[in-house]
């Protein structure tokens, strides 16, 4: 799922959070009430407002709406021109008598895209965001079609956007306008409860926030923070336990039930601890984290007895420290502790066991109650557009107010407990059912002896209301907070068949003997049950290791296309046959970076669980020397094919058949197929590699031309960060000189693309010398 706000402004320096409220500005109020026009979930006479308005200026980033991710037009509106008319309703104006106008133009989008998956079933999920208060429809280009024998040619032109449209991320859908004469848009967010069921994960009701739990949450989607729920008898100890399993009978125990979160971010992480109603005792930052998880697994693993080590994996002991608990189909021991150094209460820290029996692991895919995340179904007259919520009323409730009669949501603190209501309540856009739902509004103070007034009111009601609305977007009564919504979901990572797609470059260039040349990309990406086992294995071997974000999934994937062949090949050269030209086979290239050498082979088996014996690895270690000292003397005579390899003295051996059926059994041959050691291979040697401090370093696009065989100049973009991934992936270790890296040209255009498909703002500079959001010269991929 790929997600971003309606304004894209440069992020700079910013870090996410400072990002989004900058792209994502509420606006000031304009009236005495002290609250945000257009907030969410009530408004002014406690409507229920579907939405909220976001500001703009006029200029830059905020003059235009673009689409929040790629979806479907299925309702478009074109707005009312705008005049000064004071008695057309569309300059009604609710806090003085001066005509304010109200632009009219509308969008609806359907979206429908992956945020996970179960051992079968993908977790597709459909939602629809809705841009209202556009003053333009943008336009698009309709190219220029070819005459044939039946119809003439067409001349290039430009239409507006229609129902039935294909929109990307990030795509203009017109122009801010006007809300009572201030610029602002309308956003919302809203799906049918079946959708709701698949995006939380559970049955849409409120839930106690502090009810304690008593299993794990989801597996089918996870991302964001791990939250574990620790009860009151988990062990304690001022010092660090030198057992990695679990101490049963404890001297000391924390005595009471707590809430910690992990929280993974680039080279850190953060241990927040809350108590048992959400409250934060304080946070550390912990040693554990992307760049030492690997070894610290390993090492986990390899403290056990030889016994134990059969029950374990350094595997599962990975997935203990992502995720709280193992998610990794290896083995983990049943009594495996999990030791950290958090803060028991506001002033105390110690180790505490967070793998001890009665605790339970969450992600923020879970939509914690504890963490703000509930539901509001308890309107007893939910047709009207008055909030009757007694459930709604009772959360935002103050001391001023305790049975929440009036609530206004002038408070920061109020505003932030609303932003994760997920409210049940019908559109207000639908002009059909205007007077049922708003009919109470007459009968309320200062309308009441008013009739002009509410008569003013309706007819602006009817005038920015629609006739017409689809019954997928009526049907979708459940809403979220936009900006909630956009943030929770920017952490996903889990990327959709249509997503990758469009990360395939429709060319690529390549060496031909002296010429360059630039060729179509084939498209191997298919909708084929292969295809979808493959994309789930592949997605959660990312999310695993920690390749989740847009520069790092960006990073992989580049090298990940150009190194299958564009996921022609899953092993060098041929999935049936491979390498057998290399020096290295049969020990060549396998999975999506192409797992390279014995000793390689070795640390990932291993990592699975797999006990490959010292003797083994000698065997292979000398093998593989003898072949490359071959290769310098450009005698390669095959000392690594099984059946050539050595003893220490020379004599004939052969290494354990176990091992060599593991080795061959990573790429089979469809209908066959090893969908897991495909995506593993890679995200374990990603791991290991520490390729994602690589990944994540912000450098720029530098543009570089070459002349291909047909003497046209071709511009591709280098890029620091990613030359080192780039390196590491096919080199072993980065490197200055990317003319060591085979197929440097393809990755770094495969890198530009991906930017282009998965950040908010790339800049690429052209030859005029101004920087661009497109590369130059390069066409993207639809996606199918």
């Amino acid at each position: 799922m790929i997600i971003s706000p309606p304004f894209l402004p440069a992020t700079g320096n910013l870090t996410e959070e400072a990002w989004l409220a900058s792209a994502m500005p509420l606006p000031i109020s304009f009236n005495s009430l002290d609250v945000p026009e257009g907030s969410y979930p009530i408004g002014n006479l406690m409507l229920w407002h579907n939405g909220i308005h976001l500001s703009s200026t006029s200029i830059g980033a905020f003059k235009t709406a673009c689409a929040v991710a790629d979806g479907e037009l299925i309702f478009v509106r074109e707005p009312t021109p705008s005049n000064t008319n004071k008695d057309d309703p569309l300059n009604y104006n609710s806090t003085s008598d001066h005509p304010s106008w109200t632009d009219t133009g509308m969008v609806i989008i359907q979206h429908t895209t992956e945020i996970g998956s179960s051992d079968t079933e993908a977790t597709s999920i459909t939602y629809y965001s809705v841009v209202m208060h556009l003053s333009t429809i943008q336009h698009i280009d309709v190219p220029a079609v070819a005459a044939t024998k039946t119809s003439k040619a067409q001349a290039a032109s430009t239409r507006l956007l229609n129902v039935g449209d294909k929109i990307r991320r990030k795509d203009p859908l017109g122009e801010v306008g006007l809300v009572e004469g201030h610029r602002q848009i309308h956003l919302e967010i809203c799906c049918d409860e079946t959708n709701l069921k698949k995006i939380i994960g559970r049955d849409p009701a409120w839930q106690s926030p502090t009810k304690a739990p008593t299993a794990h949450g989801r597996t089918d989607a996870v991302f964001g923070s791990t939250y574990i729920y620790v009860p009151a008898t988990a062990p304690m100890d001022t010092t660090e336990p030198k057992s990695v399993t679990r101490i049963n009978n404890p001297t000391s125990t924390i005595g009471k039930p707590i809430w910690v979160e992990i929280h993974y971010q680039q080279r850190s992480c953060t241990l927040r601890t809350y108590d048992d109603v959400g409250t934060l005792l304080g946070q550390r930052s912990d040693t554990i984290h992307d760049l030492t998880m690997f070894d610290i697994s390993v090492d986990r693993h390899n403290t056990l007895t030889d016994t134990a080590q059969a029950q374990s994996s350094p595997n599962g002991w990975y997935s203990l420290l992502r995720f709280g608990r193992n998610l990794s189909g290896d083995k983990l021991p049943a009594d495996a502790a999990h030791w950290r150094k958090i803060n028991t209460s506001a002033t105390s820290e110690a180790w505490v066991d967070l793998a001890y029996s009665g605790c339970y692991a969450f992600s923020d895919a879970d939509f914690l109650p504890l963490f703000g995340w509930n539901c509001i179904n308890d309107d007893p007259s939910p047709d009207d557009q008055r909030c009757d919520s007694p459930q709604l009323r009772k959360w935002l409730a103050d001391k001023d107010d305790p049975t929440g009669a009036n609530i206004k949501l002038n408070t920061d603190a109020k505003r932030a407990k609303a932003r994760r209501l997920i409210s049940k309540f019908p559109t207000e856009w639908d002009k059909a059912s205007i007077l049922n739902r708003y009919g109470f509004v007459k009968e309320l103070p200062g309308l009441k002896d008013n009739p002009e007034s509410w008569e003013l009111f309706k007819a602006h009601a009817l005038a920015v209301c629609c006739d017409g609305l689809p019954k997928a977007y009526l049907d979708a009564q459940w809403h979220f907070d936009p900006r909630e919504f956009i943030r929770h979901f920017r952490q996903c990572g889990w990327l959709s068949r249509s997503e990758i797609v469009q990360l395939i470059p429709e060319k690529a260039v390549r060496k031909a003997k002296s010429e360059w040349v630039s060729e179509k990309v084939p498209m191997n990406l298919i909708a084929t049950e292969l295809w979808a086992n493959r994309l789930r294995e592949l997605n959660r071997s990312n999310r695993q290791f920690g390749i989740n974000t847009p520069r790092r999934l960006a990073a992989f994937f580049a090298n990940a296309l150009q190194e299958t062949g564009w996921l022609v090949v899953m092993r060098e050269n041929s999935d049936s046959d491979g390498n057998k030209a290399a020096y290295y086979f049969p020990w060549d290239g396998r999975g999506y970076l192409q797992l390279t050498w014995p000793s390689n082979y070795i640390k990932y088996f291993r990592f699975r669980g797999n006990v490959i014996s010292k003797v083994d690895e000698a065997t292979l270690a000398r093998a593989h020397k003898a072949a490359r000292d071959d290769l310098k003397d450009k005698n390669t005579k095959d000392k690594l094919h099984d059946t050539n390899l050595k003893d220490d003295k020379g004599g004939s051996v052969t290494i354990d058949k176990e091992f060599r059926d593991l080795r061959d059994g990573i790429v089979k041959i469809p209908p066959e197929d090893n969908p897991t050691d495909l995506a593993l291979t890679s995200g374990t040697y990603w791991a290991w590699s520490k390729a994602s401090q690589y990944a994540d370093i912000t450098s720029e696009n530098v543009r570089t031309t070459i002349t291909t065989d047909k003497k046209e100049s071709l511009t591709y973009y280098t890029h620091e960060g990613f030359g080192s991934v780039a390196a590491t992936v096919n080199v072993g270790r980065p490197v200055t000189d990317y003319s060591r890296i085979n197929g440097v040209q393809a990755r770094f255009q495969a890198y530009s693309v991906a930017q282009v498909v998965l950040f908010d703002t790339p800049e690429f500079p052209h030859s005029d010398g101004k920087f661009y959001p497109l590369p130059e010269g390069i066409t993207l991929r639809k996606s199918t």
